[in-house]
C-alpha cells in the first residue's frame, strides 16, 4: 500500500476539521447539579458563543465563550480536555462528561476524582470545590438571558 504525503496530509485535515464541526450544538440553559448556578448559551457560529452567567447573589455577567482547539486540549497541565469543551472566557470551561464516571483533577499534589452523574462539568479552577456538575435543562433561553445579551455594549 502506497500512500503519498498528500494523502496522509489530506486524511489528517480531514480528522481535524470533522473533530471541529463534530460538536453539537450547545445552546440552552444548563443547571448545576449542586446549587442554583445556572449558564446560558447563545449560539453565534459553529466554534463561538456567547454565555451569561448566573450566580445568585451576583448581576447575570456576559462573557465570550469557544469551542476549544486541539492545541488548546493539549496545553492543559495535568490532563488534556475532551473534545467540544467550551472554554468560557474570564471564567472556566464546560466539559463534556459521561454520567456516572469519575471526573479527575489534580490539586496539591494529589490526583482526586469526584463522581458526577450529569452531562457536562463546569470547572472554574483546578480545586476540588472548583469543579460542579452541570446538565442542559433547555435548548431555550429565558427572557432575562435575552435581555442580557441584547443590551448595548459599553
Amino acid at each position: 500500500m502506497n500512500i503519498s504525503v498528500k494523502n496522509v496530509f489530506f486524511i489528517a485535515l480531514l480528522l481535524v476539521s470533522t473533530t471541529a464541526y463534530a460538536c453539537p450544538d450547545m445552546q440552552g440553559t444548563y443547571q448545576s447539579d449542586i446549587n442554583s448556578t445556572r449558564l446560558y448559551l447563545q449560539k453565534q457560529d459553529s466554534q463561538n458563543y456567547r454565555a451569561v452567567l448566573d450566580v445568585r447573589g451576583y448581576p447575570l455577567t456576559l462573557r465570550k465563550a469557544h469551542i476549544t482547539s486541539p492545541q488548546e486540549q493539549q496545553n492543559q497541565p495535568y490532563t488534556r480536555l475532551p473534545d467540544c469543551t467550551l472554554s468560557i472566557e474570564d471564567f472556566g470551561q464546560l466539559l463534556p462528561h459521561v454520567k456516572g464516571t469519575p471526573y479527575r483533577l489534580h490539586f496539591d499534589s494529589q490526583d482526586l476524582q469526584k463522581t458526577f452523574n450529569t452531562d457536562f462539568v463546569l470547572k472554574t479552577d483546578e480545586t476540588p470545590d472548583g469543579v460542579m456538575g452541570m446538565n442542559q435543562v433547555s435548548t431555550d433561553l429565558p427572557q432575562k438571558a435575552l435581555d442580557a445579551l441584547n443590551q448595548p455594549k459599553e
